[in-house]
């Protein structure tokens, strides 16, 4: 039986472990019945430039299975890019892999942003034109860097044709649970969210209650660290 959903996982240099394992278990959950994690409805393997293990953010090593060189690219569907840590540092890492995002598009693979990895993107100019999400840390920085790209705030993520972009951490899972149901239905998108103790999946503009400043402070206090946390790359004067 072919999966419904098949996906290429690109972690890049220092990429956050958080959305890569929040993402990859919510695969894990909805690819097969009950809980036996065969990849039977979803199907995926973790790429790289190279066979040698990825590092992530936290020292972790996440191990490559194949190169470029050993995919078939008319076999999967989307390449799903986890973005490292630093974001100027992921942009910087076009060079190294250009060719091979380039050629996954011209193959018509989906290419899929979780947290920096749209710096990668837009860098290598595979994000002209399409609207972008990007962790709300990185906002007025992403803005500086690539005017041209239509960012939206306050998304968890965003579908734009062959373009998918996600803000990272656990939205991760709520991204997931969209491919999953746009390939394979709501039912089978939303199994093992129990599971996972998340209580539901989020809307993609989904306003996040941690980024409200706390209840005791006043309301032009909370204007002001509102402003300060989407400003936090820019040089604005106090």
């Amino acid at each position: 039986m072919a999966p419904d959903l098949r996906l290429l996982i690109l972690p890049l240099p220092e990429f956050a472990l958080l959305p890569f394992g929040a993402f990859l278990d919510k695969l894990r959950f909805s690819a097969d019945d009950e809980d036996y994690s065969r990849q039977r409805y979803c199907r995926w393997t973790v790429i790289g430039l190279d066979l040698a293990p990825v590092p992530c953010s936290s020292g972790a090593m996440v191990q490559v299975e194949a190169t470029p060189a050993q995919v078939d690219w008319s076999a999967y569907d989307h390449l799903v890019l986890f973005g490292g840590r630093n974001a100027s540092a992921t942009a910087a890492l076009a060079p190294r892999y250009r060719a091979l995002l380039k050629q996954a598009a011209k193959a018509g693979v989906k290419l899929v942003c979780v947290d920096n990895a749209a710096f990668l993107l837009a860098a290598c100019g595979l994000l002209d034109g399409h609207q972008v999400v990007v962790h709300w840390r990185h906002e007025a920085e992403f803005r500086v860097a690539f005017p041209r790209v239509r960012l939206l705030t306050g998304q968890l993520y965003c579908f734009d044709g062959s373009r998918i972009t996600c803000a990272g951490g656990t939205a991760a899972i709520d991204l997931a649970v969209e491919l999953i149901a746009r390939a394979s239905g709501r039912a089978r998108a939303l199994k093992g969210l129990a599971d996972m103790l998340v209580d539901e999946s989020r809307d993609s503009r989904h306003a996040l209650r941690s980024l409200e400043a706390g209840a005791g402070e006043g309301r032009l206090v909370q204007r002001a660290t509102a402003l300060m946390r989407h400003h936090l790359a820019a040089r604005l004067p106090v």
